[in-house]
C-alpha cells in the first residue's frame, strides 16, 4: 500500500473550530488501496475539494468536525484524551479509521494496532491516547461529532471511554461515518432535518455494529452463514424473507425478528449484501453485461441493479469494474 507525496494544506486560518482540530496535513491523494478501500478514500478526497474555510466553519457551528491525514512523523502526532480540548460536561466522539500504514490506540486493556479496516470511537475527554508508532505511516480519516444525544448515546455504547471496532470500506458504518464526513466538509446537508437524519444514521449503524458483537458469535456466524449459503445456492432466483423463515420453521414475523435480534440487521437487507457483493465480484472477474449479472445474481433487471448497487457503494457498476481492474 502507498500514498502519493503529501500536498499541506494548513487550516489554521478557519474560524470557529477549536484549536486541536485545526492544523494538518491533507494528502493530495491515495493510491494502491485494495478492493473497496481506494473507492472510500476517492470519495473522501473529493469532498475536501475545495475546502473553504466558511464550509468547515459552518461544519463547526452545528459541531462537525471531519479530515483526512497521513501522518509519518511519529514525534508530531500524538493525542492523549484527557488532554484534548472539550469537557466532561459537553463532551464529543471520534470516530477514526485506518485506510493504509498503521496506528496504534492505547486505554486500560493495552496498546491495540491499527491496520486497515481497523477503527476506533472514543469519547473526548476520557482515558486514551493514540499515536503514530515508530517507524510507521498512517492515513486515516476522521469524523468528531458534538451532538449531544448522539453522544450520550455512544459515549454509553463504549463505556465512557473508547472501543475497537473493524469494519470493511463498503460496511453499513463506514458508510454511514462517510455521509457525515461529506457533510461536515462539503455543507452538503439541505438543512437540520438532513443534518440529524445523517448524524442519527450513523450513531445507529454503530451502536448495531457493537450489539452485533455483543450476541454470541457462534449464534450469529452460524445464521449469517447459512443465509449466505443458501441465497448463493439459489443466486438467480429471488429468495425472500417468508422462504428463509420456512426453512428455520418460523414465520415471518418471528424470523424477521430472530433475525435481526442476532444480526442487528433485517434479513432482507443482508440478503441484499450478499447479491451485491457477488454481483461486485462478478464485474471485476467477468465481461457480463449489467443485463446478465442481474439476472443471474437475483435482481429484477439491469436498472434494479444499478440501483441497489449505487446505493450501497456510492459508485455504477460501470466505474466501479474499471477501478477494479
Amino acid at each position: 500500500m502507498a500514498t502519493t507525496p503529501l500536498e499541506n494544506q494548513s487550516m489554521s486560518s478557519e474560524q470557529g473550530i477549536p484549536e486541536d482540530y485545526r492544523s494538518y496535513s491533507t494528502p493530495s491523494g491515495v493510491a494502491g488501496l485494495p478492493g473497496d478501500y481506494q473507492p472510500l478514500a476517492d470519495r473522501l478526497l473529493s469532498c475536501l475539494t475545495p475546502r473553504t474555510p466558511e464550509l468547515q466553519a459552518a461544519a463547526a457551528a452545528v459541531g462537525l468536525y471531519a479530515g483526512l491525514e497521513t501522518r509519518t512523523d511519529p514525534a508530531t502526532y500524538r493525542w492523549e484524551g484527557l488532554k484534548r480540548s472539550g469537557s466532561k460536561r459537553l463532551p464529543s466522539v471520534l470516530f477514526q479509521y485506518t485506510l493504509s500504514g498503521r496506528g496504534a490506540y492505547k486505554d486500560a486493556s493495552g496498546v491495540h494496532p491499527l491496520p486497515p479496516g481497523r477503527a476506533f470511537l472514543a469519547v473526548i475527554p476520557s482515558a486514551h491516547v493514540y499515536y503514530l508508532p515508530a517507524g510507521e505511516s498512517w492515513t486515516f480519516w476522521w469524523v468528531i461529532v458534538h451532538h449531544p444525544y448522539a453522544v450520550q448515546r455512544l459515549a454509553a455504547a463504549v463505556g465512557g471511554v473508547g472501543r475497537l471496532l473493524s469494519a470493511t470500506a463498503g460496511s453499513p458504518v463506514a458508510l454511514a461515518a462517510a455521509e457525515v464526513f461529506e457533510g461536515a466538509t462539503r455543507g452538503g446537508f439541505n438543512d437540520q432535518y438532513d443534518r440529524e437524519a445523517a448524524v442519527f444514521r450513523y450513531m445507529l449503524e454503530l451502536e448495531r455494529h457493537f450489539h452485533e458483537r455483543s450476541v454470541s458469535a457462534t449464534e450469529r456466524d452460524r445464521l449469517l452463514a447459512d443465509t449466505r449459503r443458501y441465497v448463493l445456492e439459489n443466486l438467480s432466483r429471488r429468495v425472500g424473507t417468508v422462504e428463509l423463515a420456512r426453512r428455520q420453521g418460523m414465520t415471518r414475523s418471528h424470523f424477521a425478528h430472530h433475525f435481526k435480534h442476532v444480526t442487528g440487521r433485517p434479513p432482507a437487507d443482508y440478503v441484499t449484501e450478499v447479491r451485491l457483493a457477488q454481483a461486485a465480484r462478478l464485474l471485476t472477474t467477468t465481461e457480463h453485461g449489467l443485463k446478465q449479472l442481474a439476472e443471474s445474481c437475483g435482481f429484477a433487471d439491469a436498472n434494479h441493479l444499478c440501483k441497489s448497487f449505487r446505493r450501497r457503494y456510492h459508485l455504477s457498476p460501470g466505474a466501479y469494474r474499471k477501478q477494479g481492474r
